[in-house]
């Protein structure tokens, strides 16, 4: 072989490996945008199932909500206020609006007792329920066993009478909430306003609604009750 066939020989070499270098520029550049697409595309699609799952877990937990409340809204239709038997057990009708004289006033003492029977059901996982749209605010005590239920509400509706009956706490409370005649929801819409929640879930059936969780109801009513008692002290 001649020196000039070798020279020849190595021109061709050279001349396919520059040939070459746009394929090979252009493959990579190929498989790295199909990295980083594939890359996008899993982060977005991981976002788009987060976003969907949050979304029916919403609406699951609104149909929780109605359910729930229909259901606890026949049962305390049905129960006997077990702890306030009497005349002043419920909702009096002859009380009105505009009646604000207290049948008695509530000391610290009485709030120190109400307390105490708070502190005696702590640990039973007792919740309240709440869903608002624009005609009403609902509420249903949920969690523990139904006899915890009933001794909660029971403990809620007489510290919600309490509420008017003391002269020092009722100046502090909303005058939205003095005038509502259901001494349970009166007490759990006071708990709902001092500890400012928020909703945890919204949506869209015949109008727009949103709800939420006083999560530990007996913790805030025990802390509500000791604000009053050093209120009346």
């Amino acid at each position: 072989m001649t020196q000039l066939d070798t020279i020849s020989g190595l021109l061709k070499t050279e001349w396919a490996v520059i040939s070459q270098a746009p394929i090979n520029f252009v493959a990579a550049v190929t498989v790295a945008t199909m990295g980083v697409w594939a890359f996008v595309r899993h982060q977005y699609s991981e976002r788009f199932e987060t976003t969907k799952h949050s979304l029916a877990m919403m609406a699951a937990q609104k149909d929780i909500y109605r359910e729930q409340l229909e259901v606890e809204q026949k049962k305390t239709a049905l129960l006997l206020d077990r702890q306030t038997a009497g005349p002043d057990s419920s909702d009096n009708a002859q009380r009105t609006v505009n009646d604000v004289q207290p049948i008695r006033q509530a000391n610290a003492t009485d709030w120190g007792q109400i307390r105490y029977r708070f502190e005696n059901l702590t640990g039973r996982s007792i919740s309240a329920m709440w869903i608002e749209d624009v005609n009403s605010i609902t509420f249903s005590v949920t969690g523990g066993s139904e006899d915890d239920r009933l001794d909660a509400e029971a403990l809620c509706r007489v510290a919600g009478k309490m509420l008017r009956e003391s002269p020092r706490v009722i100046a502090s409370v909303p005058v939205e909430i003095v005038s509502e005649t259901d001494y349970l929801r009166r007490w759990l819409l006071w708990l709902k306003e001092r500890d400012h929640l928020t909703p945890d879930a919204e949506g869209q059936d015949e109008t727009a609604w949103h709800g939420g969780y006083i999560r530990d109801l007996i913790r805030a009513s025990t802390r509500a009750c000791t604000d009053c008692m050093t209120y009346e002290s």
